[in-house]
């Protein structure tokens, strides 16, 4: 908590994610700053995703959805709208149908979210990235795993 805490003391002005607590209650994020977006694993279960993404946007926190795929998943059980981001896993965006990839980010984007693409590490990721429509990436490529940065 208190490394977290002088983080968001440092970075006020830089949007920072932070992936799901275990350690520390959800309820104490709120009370370190605005700039925090919480990322939400997209194995969590729907009633808890629910409860904690609820939590989060009263609280005036932005909330974004981590690794998404439909691999595994029934079309009833993705997860779409109140996320201000969502981040694909490279294995899911370099494997689905180039049409079918960009029917899906127009959809997230009505619902006013960015679509970010992660572990950007090469120039063909980056090409592939920018054309179907993605907002944002991190990878190596950008020298930084964890940094979402512009894509287009």
């Amino acid at each position: 908590m208190a490394v977290l805490k002088k983080v968001v003391e440092e970075k006020s002005n830089v949007i920072l994610f932070i992936n799901l607590p275990v350690s520390m209650p959800t309820e104490s994020l709120p009370l370190l700053g605005k700039n925090l977006v919480l990322c939400l694993p997209m194995d969590m279960s729907l009633q808890e995703m629910a409860m904690t993404l609820g939590y989060a946007k009263k609280s005036g926190l932005k909330v974004a959805l981590d690794n998404f795929t439909t691999i595994g998943y029934e079309i009833r059980e993705i997860r779409l709208g109140n996320f201000d981001y969502v981040f694909f896993r490279d294995d899911f965006y370099m494997n689905v149908r180039k049409s079918e990839l960009k029917r899906l980010i127009a959809n997230i984007k009505f619902f006013n979210s960015l679509v970010c693409f992660k572990n950007i590490d090469s120039v063909k990721k980056l090409e592939f990235a920018k054309e179907v429509g993605a907002d944002l990436g991190h990878g190596y490529f950008f020298s930084s795993e964890e940094i979402p940065v512009l894509v287009a």
